[in-house]
């Protein structure tokens, strides 16, 4: 089995992973840049059913919701 997979492990497919890699990694940093505060903390409001909604940097919580961090 291993013959198998030995060929199509090539320095071809490995830079490829790598650079798939890479793309998901900054992908996921730059939507949660938004996110979060200066100082690390990620904010949110929560209103009386208690459904979640998470804050962009800056933004406050709309009427009725209480804000989180």
């Amino acid at each position: 089995m291993l013959e198998r997979v030995r060929p199509r492990l090539n320095h071809a497919t490995v830079v490829a992973y790598l650079a798939l890699f890479v793309a998901l990694g900054g992908g996921a940093f730059a939507a949660s840049r938004g996110f979060v505060s200066s100082n690390g903390e990620l904010r949110g409001c929560v209103d009386a059913e208690g459904q979640l909604t998470v804050l962009k940097a800056g933004k406050s919580c709309a009427k009725h919701r209480t804000q989180i961090a």
